[in-house]
């Protein structure tokens, strides 16, 4: 009999420690809206920054290839076509 208290006063010792860690795991809903509250802010600062960044990186790119393919339309005009069906003087690439 003895044996049996000793094991129901350890189980019920568990049990008790087990409710405490479970009570302490986890998070409270205002600590979950505070943080909910702070990723708003930093995302309502930074995403218009980042938004003008990609519109800026983006017109940079357009403004370059428009540039190169102006570049290649100069080479490929002081080119003179032969009768070959290809063209002589300097050789151009077309930009994909």
């Amino acid at each position: 009999m003895r044996k049996i208290a000793l094991w129901r006063e350890r189980l019920e010792r568990e049990i008790n420690r087990a409710d405490d860690n479970h009570r302490e795991a986890g998070f409270t809903l205002v600590e979950m809206l505070v943080v909910i509250a702070i990723i708003g802010l930093v995302v309502g600062l930074v995403g218009p920054r980042v938004r003008n960044y990609l519109s800026e990186s983006k017109l940079q790119r357009r403004t370059a290839a428009t540039k190169a393919r102006r570049d290649q339309l100069r080479r490929m005009s002081r080119c003179r076509p032969t009768g070959e069906g290809r063209l002589s003087g300097r050789p151009f690439l077309f930009v994909i």
